[in-house]
């Protein structure tokens, strides 16, 4: 038992809930613990949003895309909670797939156990409310922020729009004549700006194809 109450007090929405809390969840909540291998499907983009998804252990690629030839993958590390704000809402859809990289451990719980038993915890409540708030903010600073001038910084001002975490694994299939047109730039300066970056090596260029092997570096120089 102390493994689980370990298990549940490393996931955000249960920091700082007392064990005797803990022990009531237990009780009361169906915990369902799954299995994945590497490169099976945890969700998909579109799929409704009728569960908490609590990633243990292992690694996790997300994959959004606006259009066919446009897509943003991020390399997500665990403990991490998959998309708690489409749980409710007009839109109750994810907004990206997940597929294991790793083999991945998960924990689920159903949405009307969330609603019936877990939100009449206060602790749960601030912890969630807290998770929505901080990415509203963040999203809001993001849009405040004004479009730089150069070729170079608009590239990273981009990745950086597209990326839940600032650091880390990032991988862009896009075409580079798409990317210009995208960040109102000529082929010629996204192309320069690329090429001084796998220079730095700070990205890895291939056909179709822009590998960052860590964010983190574009803002250390």
């Amino acid at each position: 038992m102390a493994t689980m109450y370990d298990t549940l007090l490393q996931l955000p929405l249960f920091q700082g809930i007392c064990r005797e809390d803990l022990t009531q969840i237990l009780g009361k909540v169906k915990l369902h613990f799954l299995k994945y291998e590497a490169e099976s499907s945890i969700v998909r983009d579109r799929d409704v949003c009728n569960k908490l998804l609590f990633l243990l252990n292992g690694e996790v690629l997300s994959t959004h895309s606006f259009k066919k030839d446009f897509v943003f993958m991020e390399y997500i590390p665990t403990p991490y909670l998959i998309e708690p704000y489409s749980l409710f809402g007009i839109d109750v859809r994810y907004k990206a797939s997940y597929i294991a990289h790793t083999n991945v451990d998960v924990l689920e719980v159903e949405k009307s156990f969330v609603i019936s038993e877990l939100l009449n915890y206060e602790i749960f409540r601030f912890n969630y409310i807290n998770i929505i708030s901080n990415r509203a903010q963040t999203l809001h600073t993001r849009l405040l922020k004004s479009i730089p001038d150069t070729a170079e910084n608009k590239i990273i001002y981009f990745l950086s729009l597209h990326s839940t975490f600032p650091s880390g694994k990032k991988l862009l299939r896009m075409k580079m004549n798409d990317l210009a047109e995208h960040l109102n730039e000529t082929r010629l300066n996204i192309s320069k700006a690329l090429n001084h970056f796998e220079e730095k090596g700070w990205v890895e260029l291939r056909r179709k194809e822009i590998i960052i092997p860590a964010m983190e570096q574009f803002f250390m120089d």
